[in-house]
């Protein structure tokens, strides 16, 4: 009887030990986006970063993007978001307020002196247009590239043919002074 339970267990162990070692630990496949924030006056590139998502099997001709606004009300802040629409993973978050105080709330974001510069400048893509999310923009999308056609990160992104949007983040309507190009690159 002792002979049988040693070999039960044994054989339980055995068992245990094989499923633990065929664990599928292959990793995922991921969509990549790369934002930036730019002066909407200056044209400055003022921070930036990138970000994963799951990465969904269809391929998207523009960036799959929704926007979701809540208004300034009674002396609250208000916000606007950006979310993947793929995952309905949140991608930037702002705040609304009738001073215009801009303040993003996410991502985090790295400081533009932290970005990699290369020499040569990176013509904007011909395989893509600029998608405009959110609202027919009639700004040239040129001075805005020009922020960022200098850096590695962009080189990378336009390798790999990432499509390119823009969203302009408006803390408030009446002070233009201090609203942002929120810059994607989007990497299926």
């Amino acid at each position: 009887m002792m002979k049988r339970i040693r070999k039960s267990t044994l054989l339980c162990l055995t068992a245990l030990l094989i499923c633990a070692c065929n664990t599928d630990d292959t990793p995922s496949e991921k969509s990549q986006i790369l934002l930036f924030v730019i002066d909407y006056e200056t044209n400055e590139m003022q921070a930036g970063t990138t970000m994963e998502f799951e990465k969904i099997s269809i391929n998207f001709s523009e960036i799959p993007v929704d926007v979701d606004s809540d208004p300034p009300q009674n002396d609250l802040d208000g916000s606007v978001s950006l979310f993947y629409t793929a995952t309905q993973d949140k991608i930037f978050e702002g705040v609304l307020n009738t001073e215009g105080r801009p303040q993003v709330l996410h991502p985090p974001l790295i400081p533009a002196e932290d970005f990699f510069e290369i020499e040569n400048q990176i013509a904007f893509p011909s395989y893509t247009t600029i998608q405009n999310i959110d609202d027919n923009y009639s700004q040239s999308f040129n001075p805005t590239w020009e922020a960022i056609n200098n850096l590695g990160i962009t080189e990378i992104y336009i390798q790999e043919e990432a499509l390119v949007g823009r969203y302009l983040y408006k803390p408030s309507e009446n002070v233009s002074s201090n609203w942002k190009w929120i810059v994607l690159l989007y990497q299926q």
